[in-house]
């Protein structure tokens, strides 16, 4: 692994279906952004930002959360996920 990268996880029983979301519930988006000031486009890096739920429209399936997103976020996962959380990865 290289250096300065940091490998943690959820597991699955800790994240939630969309039918389980409310707002205010925390959240995280995963991309591989380009076109960003300081990503070098030879070595794509998974971006990993959090934020919360904003919103909902179950009839339209759509989640509105408060992360930025960027070219690259496309079709990327929103994990919302029940708390606490241990950033270990434990």
């Amino acid at each position: 692994m290289p250096p300065g990268i940091d490998i943690r996880s959820i597991s699955f029983d800790r994240c939630l279906e969309q039918k389980d979301l409310l707002p205010s519930m925390p959240c995280l988006t995963a991309g591989q952004p380009y076109g960003l000031p300081g990503v070098d486009p030879t070595r794509p890096t998974p971006l990993i930002l959090d934020g919360i739920i904003a919103g909902l429209d179950p009839a339209q399936r759509r989640i509105f959360v408060s992360v930025p997103t960027f070219p690259g976020n496309s079709g990327g996962p929103i994990i919302a996920y029940r708390t606490p959380w241990n950033t270990a990865g434990a």
